[in-house]
């Protein structure tokens, strides 16, 4: 059936109706945007609409924590049109870099139009997977790309790339939307069911890997959970 293809596109116009962010929302037309683009590719646009601000404060919280004193390498992957990146620039301290990692050529012309001024964001059109890092390694990477919606290959991928580009201590934060393991289960049979589980037993070993927090967001179109994974730094070795 074809409504069993977008399930979460359902539970999103739900959701408008219990939100008290919905109203904004509908009144911006970049949600129809994201509703358009995740009809169209549901497994590589992921998104569905604009992460809330209440989405992007808690995103943010390992930046505002962190109390050293020295410049620090961001990185945003999947900025969409730039609702997290916003919040985020307004945590950069002086001598921070942000590089932003968009693939669509529409976001991307949003992006450089909203932080052209900003000598301290840099704006990079690229899949991620092949994208070549200005920065060795990152201190933060923020992704809204939501894994769970996407196919399994390109997560696998998508993994290997964090731990190549995240700095040892460095901390990860990602977004995953609510029930989203339950609700793909209801209707994935066979081989597809298989590889979904094994999806989610890559994602759960992946964070085994690290000190990992997660937090609810309930404000958001759909509700989502704020994960943050601290990788920890390597014991010295004794000689």
């Amino acid at each position: 059936m074809h409504s069993l293809r977008h399930p979460f596109l359902f539970l999103a116009i739900f959701c408008l109706a219990i939100n008290t962010c919905s109203q904004a929302a509908l009144k911006n037309k970049s949600f129809f945007t994201f509703i358009s683009q995740y009809i169209k590719n549901p497994t590589r646009v992921g998104a569905i609409a604009e992460s809330s601000p209440f989405v992007a404060k808690k995103i943010v919280t390992p930046l505002k924590k962190d109390l050293s004193k020295q410049s620090r390498c961001i990185c945003e992957i999947g900025a969409g049109m730039g609702a997290l990146t916003e919040r985020i620039v307004k945590e950069l301290r002086e001598g921070d870099v942000l590089d932003v990692v968009e693939l669509d050529p529409a976001y991307v012309e949003v992006l450089r139009k909203k932080f052209n001024n900003n000598p301290q964001v840099r704006i990079h059109q690229a899949d991620i997977l092949t994208w070549q890092a200005p920065c060795k390694q990152y201190d933060f990477i923020i992704a809204s790309l939501p894994m769970l919606v996407m196919e399994t290959a390109f997560v696998q991928e998508l993994l290997k790339k964090y731990k190549e580009l995240i700095k040892p201590g460095g901390t990860l934060s990602y977004i995953e939307y609510v029930g989203m393991t339950s609700l793909r289960l209801l209707y994935k049979h066979g081989a597809a069911r298989i590889e979904w589980k094994k999806k989610v037993a890559m994602l759960r070993a992946f964070k085994q890997e690290s000190v990992h927090t997660k937090t609810i967001v309930l404000f958001n179109i759909p509700p989502t959970y704020v994960h943050h994974l601290q990788f920890k730094q390597p014991e010295n070795k004794k000689h």
